[in-house]
């Protein structure tokens, strides 16, 4: 159920640090689905995004935004993450409220920015990864980055955000790439995280799939051919 004004209100006194109980003077939804939802919020003047969910016992993405580290938050060039509390069973999560507009795969631009800011990601994160695991995030978050045991090969390992889609890129008027949506993150092979342009219908396709991954090959920085990386990418 979508929180009430009221429980809004005292939640974000309590995340916000608000000194009284704001007034909620504007609520957007902007995405719903069965026991969660994404808003955009005005309380008394400020503006903020509210991601809100009560089909799960924990929040995970709150709890990837809260202890990741300072490095990988710049890198995903993610909207500041301002607070969390939980009021009965409703995870709340307040964002920066960041004014842009969502990617389209058919656009070559889009398709240009996105991928060369998720090669930039994972060449951040394969250093961090490489140098300590631990460079990612601390405690429980870390456990959680690193679902699945990956035997030591030849792809390095990236920080995966996990869903490619374009609703999850978003694009300022200065060009900027913002990302969003962290449930799914984890470690992953390269080659693993970038599989989903062979599998997934939504993503870019033909020319498209090929300009996203050269974008992020030269982005990237690694030094394998490009025409093999795209092959082993696409073809594995």
């Amino acid at each position: 159920m979508r929180p009430e004004d009221s429980s809004l209100a005292a939640a974000a006194q309590q995340a916000l640090q608000f000194a009284d109980l704001p007034d909620v003077w504007e609520r957007r939804m902007l995405h719903a689905a069965p026991g969660r939802g994404v808003e955009r919020v005005v309380l008394s003047g400020r503006t903020v995004a509210l991601k809100w969910r009560h089909d799960r016992a924990t929040d995970r993405e709150a709890l990837l935004y809260q202890t990741l580290t300072p490095a990988v938050t710049q890198a995903l060039g993610c909207p500041r993450p301002l607070g969390a509390v939980t009021i009965g069973s409703t995870h709340l999560l307040f964002l920066e409220w960041v004014e842009g507009t969502r990617m389209n795969w058919r656009d070559p631009h889009h398709v240009h920015l996105a991928f060369t800011h998720l090669g930039r990601l994972h060449r951040t994160t394969a250093a961090l990864i490489a140098q300590t695991p631990r460079g990612l995030a601390s405690g429980e978050a870390y456990a959680e980055l690193f679902p699945e045991p990956y035997p030591p090969g030849q792809e390095p390992l990236v920080l995966d955000p996990g869903d490619l889609h374009a609703d999850n890129f978003l694009l300022t008027t200065d060009d900027n790439v913002h990302l969003l949506d962290f449930e799914n993150m984890a470690v992953r092979p390269r080659a693993v995280a970038l599989r989903q342009l062979r599998d997934d219908p939504s993503l870019p396709r033909g020319a498209l799939a090929d300009l996203a991954l050269s974008a992020y090959w030269r982005a990237a920085g690694w030094r394998d051919d490009g025409t093999r990386f795209r092959a082993r990418v696409l073809g594995g």
